[in-house]
């Protein structure tokens, strides 16, 4: 009975030496927020990322160190205690050219070339991963996901979800509901350096220097202004390429290890979406996919982001829809312990989340990247609609 009474006195002791901070990370020059910079634990496999509006909050010892790393900035570690309630600045490590530059030769296409092969060598990787999903309709919200899963993850692709608990939130419009019933598999369709694929073509799917430029052109937005800086170059599709995503790449200084990728398009030609049910349509796609990687031995895609507006046509009903998806891949080598059970085949997203009784005391535990002010009041709305409380399911 002693040593159950010392142990459970060492672990109270242990809570009790942890706190939260909480801060904002801008851009030193102009004052703008930095969205989804990397806030990390220095010395642990712990951390998370700013929202949209460059705010966060973490849980840290007394003496624990913070970095803070963002794309083509310079990297700052700083006390914990003297980040709480701050800004952090972080100064910008790029110099930016007057206007983008489109070189004779063949440099740029053989860095491109370059980078699809560092992508494709990037090993596998096993991390947590936190899944986010906001959802409005004319400003208004109508779904919200959150849900966290043990990932897998090899060369820029999302291989495996293992759910661990999720939650989700609807809100009906006119008695109707909409829903991204699996958005989980629409990031795992996307593979950047895919030969074939559901969505637009990539130009990094290209492994060799002559067709990639049969098909985009290639321009130096900026160069790196010191190690933490970066290399920007666009990839614009050529006129005879309508069917491809106009792609901006962030490298290492005159290298080819990736910092980031951005796949655009307007009104895609492509796109795995498809209504729920046969009455229904959708007319046009604009879309955003963007990968964060990390750096080291292990590099992966640690943020990704996928954005999409849509318009569905359906029954007497014309809506525009917004959806914003986050993946945050973090703590890369652990994962959580998962329910003692497995699903039978492809099960989406709602299926799963609504099957599983809500576990109170893991999201005590977890903490999500730190809620904008809108997304306070789609959480307000979440709590409202949660499926797990409603018969709709």
């Amino acid at each position: 009975m002693r040593a159950l009474s010392l142990a459970t006195l060492f672990h109270v002791g242990l809570c009790a030496a942890q706190t939260t901070v909480t801060g904002r990370v801008v851009d030193a020059t102009d004052g703008t927020p930095l969205p989804y910079c990397t806030v990390a634990r220095v010395g642990t496999t712990e951390g998370t990322i700013t929202n949209a509006d460059g705010g966060f909050r973490i849980h840290v010892a007394a003496d624990d160190s913070l970095r803070f790393t963002y794309i083509g900035h310079i990297a700052r570690t700083l006390p914990a205690h003297a980040v709480d309630g701050r800004d952090v600045r972080v100064a910008p490590a790029v110099v930016q050219l007057g206007e983008a530059v489109i070189r004779p030769d063949d440099e740029l296409y053989a860095r491109i070339i370059r980078a699809n092969k560092w992508i494709s060598q990037a090993p596998g990787v096993e991390s947590k991963l936190f899944f986010g999903v906001e959802t409005y309709n004319n400003g208004l919200p109508v779904e919200m996901i959150h849900a966290y899963y043990n990932a897998s993850l090899k060369g820029g692709e999302l291989l495996d979800l293992e759910l661990k608990n999720g939650r989700i939130g609807v809100a009906g419009i006119d008695g109707r509901l909409f829903i991204n019933y699996n958005t989980t598999k629409a990031f795992a369709l996307i593979d950047i350096t895919a030969d074939e694929s559901p969505f637009p073509t990539s130009p990094l799917k290209h492994q060799r220097a002559k067709l990639l430029r049969k098909g985009f052109i290639v321009e130096q937005v900026s160069t790196a202004a010191g190690p933490d800086g970066v290399d920007h170059l666009r990839i614009v599709p050529r006129a005879n390429n309508p069917k491809a995503f106009t792609t901006e790449l962030w490298l290492e200084p005159g290298g080819d290890a990736v910092r980031a990728v951005e796949l655009r398009c307007q009104n895609c030609p492509k796109h795995p979406f498809i209504p729920l049910f046969d009455h229904g349509r959708i007319d046009t796609v604009d879309l955003r996919y963007k990968q964060h990687w990390t750096t080291g031995p292990e590099p992966m895609p640690q943020v990704m982001q996928l954005d999409y507006r849509m318009v569905y046509t359906g029954p007497e009903t014309h809506e525009r829809f917004t959806t914003h998806a986050l993946m945050h891949a973090y703590d890369q080598g652990r994962g959580f312990t998962l329910p003692l059970f497995s699903y039978a085949g492809e099960v989406p997203d709602y299926r799963k989340i609504g099957w599983l009784p809500e576990d109170t005391a893991f999201w005590q535990r977890v903490q999500p990247p730190l809620p904008t002010t809108r997304q306070e009041q789609a959480m307000r709305f979440l709590r409202m609609n949660d499926i797990n409380h409603g018969d709709w399911f």
